[in-house]
């Protein structure tokens, strides 16, 4: 399948998905967000969306093309991230997409489950991954309550 029809379809089923009052909402949580660029998916449809076409071989192919117009892409671009079981795939394919996370509501959504594995050497690995340092770190914080991490 070619690019611009993965893009198509993933546009056009997000949109399928839309809530124009939680847009309007959600722009005001993100100022540096153009409100034309978030369509106003509500986080569990998106993951919901997120689960069921992350088996397909699709979004597979979606993981590739990057960067997204729109603000619920990056964020299923993230979840879909979430879905790679192995750390080094996940962890290759999180530092590729961070460039490209524009917003805190985005860098906040990611926490892949196989970085509770191993949450120090992640951002040991890459001090760019400060961006979802707190995530990485969740395991760690009952032990550092004092938000010192090794």
């Amino acid at each position: 399948m070619n690019k611009t029809t993965i893009i198509t379809n993933v546009q056009t089923r997000l949109f399928e998905l839309q809530d124009l009052k939680y847009r309007d909402f959600h722009a005001k949580l993100m100022p540096t967000v153009n409100k034309e660029k978030i369509i106003g998916v509500r986080t569990p449809a998106l993951r919901v969306f997120a689960k069921k076409y992350g088996k397909t071989d699709e979004a597979k192919e979606y993981l590739q093309i990057l960067p997204h117009q729109y603000y619920e892409e990056n964020n299923l671009h993230g979840l879909l991230i979430e879905q790679i079981k192995d750390y080094d795939t996940c962890l290759e394919e999180l530092e590729r997409f961070l460039p490209y996370i524009d917003n805190w509501a985005t860098c906040d959504m990611i926490s892949p489950p196989v970085f509770k594995k191993r949450p120090a050497r992640a951002h040991r690995t890459n001090p760019r991954l400060a961006c979802v340092r707190p995530h990485l770190y969740r395991p760690l914080r009952a032990a550092n309550p004092d938000g010192a991490f090794p």
